[in-house]
This record gives structure tokens, C-alpha cells and sequence, in this order.
């Protein structure tokens, strides 16, 4: 009986595996990025991202090997739940549909669903991510004379870039584990998987490609790296975004590997989330408000509608969070007390004493 089981959760989670990578190979939104090159110094040529998935997909079969055939006491895996959900789906479609799927197996093929959309994802950022750091750290050591001589240019040029790629950077790691990897070991097995429209559509919004759409709709007024001819507003501005930007990664921090969306895992109440229930969004939208700040100077020039276009823009945006925000914490709520709990320690959602 357990080496069955161990034989089905491998067989299982594999096909889901090579149905994604086969998936992302031929589709022809993602096929443009597989050829994506990324330089590192320490490699003689630069790498593709298509060959990073070829290496993820070989370490992952051999990881989900190591783990269902050495675990212990193995439990029946979310690909095999999901792979019952889908032939109950297939062959009785009309009944599913009256009748539902059991809680366990919907939950199942919702995990693998999100696992599939997040973790190329996440690969590719944080390829790109450790790329851009390590290029600007060479660049910033190169040249680091200009911290004491010229700190505003050498801030423009590379030091920026080498601490926001470096922040992203370890956002994205806890994420991208996240997603891989769910171990009784890391406690971050995933409890229950977000079940409602307007949820998975507020989350899913904010990521590619469903964001250009979003783009086209309701535009986008906001740079990671807003420019000034002010030096000392230049500075403060970029170094606020930073520093926002760094606590938005505390929190994924903070989370550990339990970090994903649309999932519960359990509650975490330490680094930010002691203060308010969603830094992260907070600290997001607050960082790209002030990197909205240019387009706002230009747009006043122009008159009060193109300027009252781009606060719609941005309050737009952060409305989105919002919502994620509160089918969040609907989510999270309807799953056990857990929850319902840590709102009583943190009243607050956004700003601590206000909201």
C-alpha cells in the first residue's frame, strides 16, 4: 500500500510537471521568453531561460523522486488529488457539476494550478533578478570610489539597481520555494487553496500576461526608478522606495516558505506582520505611488484631467490590492479560527491605529 502511494504521487506530480513544461515550450506568449539570455560572470557563456527550465525540470523530478520514495509515512500528494478531480471532471462532467468534486481534490488541482502558473514565474525573475544584482555589484565594486566623490551618480548608475534587484531577489527565493516545494519539514503544507472568481482574478491581475490587459485598461503611471533634477528629491524619493521596498521583502522574509498566493498555510505573525496584516501590499503600493510622482509633475503641466487620470491609474492599482486584501482574509477566515485569532492581536490591515 505505501509503495503504491509513492508510486502514484511520483507518477502523478510528473505528468503534471512535463504537461507544464511541454505547455510553456510550445505556447507562443511564453516561447518568446524561453530565449531570453541572461549573463552571469562566472559562466564562460550566457545561459537561456529555457535551459535553466530544462535543469529545473530534471532537478525537480529527481527532488519529488528523493522525497516520495524516502518520506516515511507518505500521504496521498495534491497531483494525485488533482489527477481524480480531473477524470471525474472528464468522464462525468454533468454530475461534477450538480454534484461538486470532494473539498480534498479540489483543493488538489487548484494547488497544481497555481503551481503551474506562479513557478516559471518565479524562475524567470529570479534569474533575472541574481543577473542584474551581480552585473551592478561588479559595477558599484568597480567603481567605488565614487560613493565618496560622486554618491549621487554612482546611486543613479548601479547602486540603486544593485539593491533593488537584490531586494527582489529574496522576495522572489522564498516565493519560488514556496511554490516548488511543500514539505511537512518546511510546514508550509498548503491547508487550503483560494476557491472564489473575484479572489484568483485579483491576484492573477497583477501577474503576466493578464497585467498587459489590465495595463491597456486602466494604464500604468509608475517606474521603479523615478528620476528628478532635484538631487536632493532624486535621493530622498529613490531611497524611500528602497526602504519600502526592503520591508516588502521582510515580509516574504517573514514568511518563509509558506510565502504563495492564494493559499493558506498557516498563519505567520512575526517581522511586519506583527504591526499590520498586509505589509507587503502596503509598502508595494506606497513604493509605486512615489515612482508615480514624475508622471504627476507632467501631467499637472498639462492640465488638471490628464493629472486626475494618473491618481486614477494609481488608485486603481492599489484598489486591486484591496481586493486581494479582503478575499484574502476571506479566504484565510473560512478555513479554521487561526485567523480570526491574529486579526484580534492585529487589528489592522494597512496602517497601524487608522486602517
Amino acid at each position: 500500500m505505501v509503495k503504491a502511494i509513492r508510486l502514484k504521487n511520483f507518477l502523478s506530480s510528473s505528468f503534471f510537471l512535463s504537461a507544464a513544461y511541454i505547455f510553456y515550450a510550445k505556447s507562443p506568449y511564453y516561447k518568446n521568453y524561453f530565449g531570453d539570455k541572461f549573463i552571469f560572470p562566472f559562466l564562460k557563456e550566457s545561459i537561456t531561460l529555457q535551459d535553466v527550465f530544462k535543469l529545473t525540470f530534471i532537478a525537480y523530478a529527481a527532488c519529488l523522486f528523493l522525497i516520495y520514495f524516502l518520506m516515511k509515512n507518505p500521504k496521498e500528494g495534491k497531483g494525485l488529488h488533482a489527477i481524480r478531480a480531473l477524470k471525474k471532471i472528464f468522464l462525468s462532467p454533468l454530475i461534477s457539476f450538480e454534484q461538486g468534486i470532494p473539498k480534498e481534490e479540489k483543493t488538489g488541482i487548484l494547488a497544481v494550478a497555481l503551481k503551474i502558473f506562479f513557478t516559471p514565474l518565479m524562475i524567470s525573475w529570479l534569474l533575472g533578478n541574481s543577473s542584474r544584482f551581480i552585473h551592478e555589484a561588479i559595477m558599484v565594486f568597480q567603481n567605488w570610489r565614487l560613493f565618496i566623490s560622486n554618491f549621487t551618480l554612482i546611486f543613479q548608475e548601479h547602486a540603486f539597481l544593485m539593491m533593488f534587484n537584490l531586494i527582489l531577489l529574496v522576495d522572489v527565493f522564498f516565493f519560488g520555494v514556496g511554490y516548488l516545494i511543500e514539505l511537512p519539514l518546511f510546514k508550509n503544507t498548503i491547508l487550503s487553496v483560494e476557491q472564489t472568481l473575484i479572489g484568483w482574478a485579483a491576484a492573477l491581475v497583477c501577474y503576466p500576461p493578464f497585467n498587459s490587459y489590465a495595463i491597456n485598461a486602466i494604464s500604468w503611471k509608475s517606474t521603479d526608478f523615478p528620476y528628478f533634477s532635484n538631487n536632493y528629491l532624486f535621493l530622498s524619493v529613490n531611497i524611500a522606495i528602497l526602504l519600502l521596498m526592503a520591508v516588502y521583502s521582510w515580509a516574504s522574509v517573514s514568511l518563509g516558505f509558506k510565502a504563495s498566493n492564494l493559499t493558506h498555510r498557516g498563519i505567520v505573525s512575526k517581522g511586519p506582520y506583527r504591526f499590520i496584516r498586509h505589509p507587503a501590499y502596503l509598502c508595494k503600493n506606497l513604493a509605486w505611488w512615489l515612482g508615480g510622482l514624475p508622471f504627476m509633475a507632467n501631467a499637472i503641466k498639462e492640465g488638471i484631467t490628464p493629472f486626475l487620470l494618473v491618481l486614477l491609474s494609481l488608485a486603481s492599482w492599489s484598489y486591486v490590492y484591496l481586493i486581494r486584501a479582503v478575499t484574502e482574509e476571506r479566504h484565510l477566515k473560512s478555513v479554521n479560527s487561526e485567523y480570526e485569532e491574529y486579526m484580534k492581536k492585529v487589528p489592522y490591515r494597512f496602517v497601524p491605529f487608522l486602517v
